[in-house]
Order: structure tokens, then C-alpha cells, then sequence
């Protein structure tokens, strides 16, 4: 396969994947968000709403925008990306 065609195919699973991403959140990372919530809730349950509304906006994101997820370096698949929220 050239490398034109090689470069069609990638572009087209781009925009194919662009209009297919579905975001799940596993069991594990909402126990993990759950708890995250019950910890900041002991001082404001303002903020602890607010954190929880800004980790999940960021999978929203991720569905909106396919690809601003990063790759999970074990699966090597552009359908399994992780969201980092930073601090």
C-alpha cells in the first residue's frame, strides 16, 4: 500500500472515529470519582460539586472532540483514551 493510500485510510478512520466516540466511565473510576466527592465534600460541598462537574465535563469533551483524549498506552488503540484533568 502506498503511502498516499496509507494516509487516505488513516484520514477517513479519523473522521470516522470523530463522529463514533461514546464515552463510558468503568466501575472503578466512578467509585473513584464517588469517593473523590465524598473527601472534598467534608469541607464544601460547593467545591466538591464543582470538581466532580469539571472531571466530568472533560469526558463530554472527549466526545465531542474525539481525539483530545490521550491513547492508553497499554491497549495501543485510538478508541480507548483516557482524560487528564490537571489540578
Amino acid at each position: 500500500m502506498s503511502n498516499r493510500a496509507t494516509q487516505r485510510k488513516c484520514q477517513k478512520f479519523v473522521r470516522d472515529l470523530a463522529y463514533k466516540m461514546n464515552v463510558e466511565w468503568i466501575a472503578n473510576a466512578i467509585r473513584h470519582l464517588n469517593g473523590i466527592y465524598h473527601y472534598i465534600s467534608k469541607d464544601s460541598e460547593c467545591y466538591a460539586r464543582r470538581m466532580i462537574d469539571r472531571l466530568t465535563s472533560r469526558s463530554i469533551q472527549i466526545q465531542k472532540q474525539s481525539l483530545s483524549g490521550e491513547m492508553v498506552s497499554k491497549f495501543r488503540d485510538l478508541t480507548i483514551l483516557v482524560g487528564i484533568v490537571g489540578p
